[in-house]
């Protein structure tokens, strides 16, 4: 009766959070999955022109609580929302909004120790000037920036400490457009 509907009301009335990622011409997204039993699916809005109100085009989801949107101009910036819907066809409020631009992320070719004082050589390609270096999940403040194929990880024993010899080691490169990645290394 009367309560079950209510229920059900607010559960696919539930905002839902989303974030996601975007390489090339797709973005992965996800969100926290609706709680109601009648819930019947999912559907990805996204639009290229993200200052404009409204959505242009929409896809459906196969997941409960991610979706994969692929063929986007890589050349554009999309933003990005999810609806739930309900047996009935109801629609939920829209969630958070993303928006996700093309950010090919920084590549590391190879790293190699230096001695003293000890650092790090790091070559590869999409390196930004004002990269960031996370160690062991520890942000390592001491990079210089060489060229967009060459920064040096410096600190001496205070990095030797952080990097011991013979151990996997996970450096996380973030750089300022936000594409980032991750190597595990040891020496």
């Amino acid at each position: 009766g009367l309560m079950a509907k209510k229920a059900a009301k607010s559960g696919s009335n539930c905002r839902r959070w989303v974030s996601g990622t975007r390489t090339g011409d797709t973005a992965n997204l996800t969100w926290t999955p609706s709680t109601s039993p009648d819930i019947g699916g999912y559907v990805i809005l996204y639009t290229e022109e993200p200052e404009v109100y409204g959505y242009k085009f929409k896809v459906h989801s196969v997941f409960g609580d991610r979706g994969i949107v692929e063929g986007l101009d890589t050349s554009k910036v999309y933003r990005f929302a999810v609806v739930a819907y309900d047996k009935n066809g109801k629609f939920s409020l829209e969630s958070n909004s993303i928006t996700l631009a093309n950010t090919p992320p920084p590549v590391i070719s190879s790293m190699m120790k230096l001695g003293n004082p000890f650092r790090i050589n790091v070559i590869g390609s999409n390196l930004q000037q004002g990269i960031k270096v996370d160690i062991n999940g520890t942000q390592w403040d001491i990079v210089t920036w060489k060229s967009s194929s060459n920064i040096k990880i410096k600190g001496g024993k205070s990095l030797k400490k952080l990097v011991p010899k013979g151990v996997d080691t996970t450096f996380r490169f973030v750089n300022p457009d936000g594409g980032e990645t991750t190597v595990v290394w040891k020496y």
